[in-house]
């Protein structure tokens, strides 16, 4: 599976914007610098999603790699995205007591704020 596969693309108002799930496992050096910098530029702060938590939370309660970082790309056009919105996505089987799939974001015990990193200006 490729890591950087498109998912969604749209176009806003000031530049394309491409969605794209990637194992948590192939966030490499240039991905984590623009998450960092994606971080120090959300529009609100949730550092439960930060990469120097998130990375070894991941690698602590998810050692199957089940979890995917669902990342937001603008000006995607150019080959040269920039990171602008990030959230770990994990399927499940069940909600609650109900047997009924779905798509949430991922948490564990000790993440305490689920808000996704959206780069200010991005939030709409």
């Amino acid at each position: 599976m490729n890591s950087l596969a498109p998912l969604i693309e749209s176009t806003a108002p000031d530049a394309p914007i491409a969605g794209r799930m990637m194992a948590w496992r192939d966030a490499d050096p240039r991905f984590r610098v623009q998450w960092r910098a994606l971080a120090d530029l959300a529009g609100q702060a949730n550092p439960f999603y930060e990469e120097w938590y998130l990375l070894p939370s991941l690698s602590a309660f998810d050692p199957a790699g089940k979890v995917r970082l669902f990342a937001l790309f603008a000006d995607a056009g150019t080959g040269q995205g920039r990171l602008v919105g990030l959230m770990p996505l994990v399927r499940t089987g069940r909600y609650g007591r109900w047997p009924i799939a779905h798509i949430s974001n991922w948490l564990h015990p000790n993440i305490f704020l689920g808000e996704p990193l959206i780069a200010a200006g991005y939030e709409h």
